[in-house]
């Protein structure tokens, strides 16, 4: 809450059940993206919210709800809501599910950015006049961040970018078969554990899938199994839907 705005960011599956009963006192809500840990509307209608929910277009049509008061948000634009100034960046998360980061702007500005590898637009100006960035890192070790290739080389410089160049396509197909085997290895692990959250819950994880399928949730099995392993509540939700 800042002077007399009182905004909320992401409103997802698992929340304080005291949460909802003053969550209309807030002013608005802003989602960052459509996983359902983060927005409840992916795969479940909650319509005690009567407060505005600002969103990405992307992240409206991702749900299979709709927030009741849903309000459309451009990145790169500034809107100003009560006595703050939001805009709304996006930042490299996932393909099937892009994500924003918000800059909000009151006598202090800070950025809320959650599971993000990096910002897609220029960090200089992102970060411009910020006093305080909240986030967490989706590929701390590791960077999987592609780039696009270098051009415009003469001379030795050509020379040393082709050297250069061949090492990394070596090493890349070094990575791609490490990267092949160790997805194969996780894809085991990612179903073990969603057929043994699967049956506790009274379900195999073949009517599992076809269920949540047929519901038209869309969530892939890495995330299956993260929910499956760190939230047994909101994956036994997934179960009654997939049994319906």
């Amino acid at each position: 809450r800042y002077k007399k705005t009182g905004a909320l960011i992401d409103f997802g599956l698992k929340y304080n059940p005291q949460l909802i009963n003053k969550i209309n006192d807030f002013d608005f809500i802003l989602i960052t993206h459509a996983h359902p840990d983060h927005y409840i509307w992916t795969l479940e209608d909650e319509d005690r919210i009567n407060i505005p929910v600002y969103l990405t277009r992307i992240v409206l049509d991702y749900g299979k709800y709709k927030p009741k008061d849903y309000r459309i948000f451009q990145t790169g634009k500034k809107y100003s809501l009560k006595c703050l100034d939001i805009t709304a960046y996006k930042v490299i998360h996932s393909i099937r599910c892009p994500a924003v980061g918000y800059k909000i702007k009151g006598d202090k500005t800070i950025i809320y950015a959650p599971d993000i590898v990096d910002f897609e637009e220029d960090k200089g100006t992102v970060l411009k006049d910020v006093d305080l960035l909240i986030a967490d890192g989706s590929s701390l070790n590791i960077n999987m961040v592609r780039r696009k290739e270098a051009r415009g080389y003469y001379g030795s410089k050509s020379r040393s970018y082709k050297i250069a160049k061949e090492q990394l396509l070596k090493s890349m197909s070094y990575a791609y078969r490490d990267r092949k085997n160790n997805k194969r290895n996780f894809r085991r692990l990612w179903i073990t554990r969603i057929n043994a959250a699967a049956r506790i819950n009274g379900i195999s994880y073949n009517e599992f899938i076809s269920g949540l399928k047929k519901a038209s949730v869309d969530i892939n099995r890495k995330i299956l199994s993260e929910i499956a392993v760190s939230d047994p509540d909101a994956f036994q939700k997934l179960t009654e839907i997939a049994k319906k």
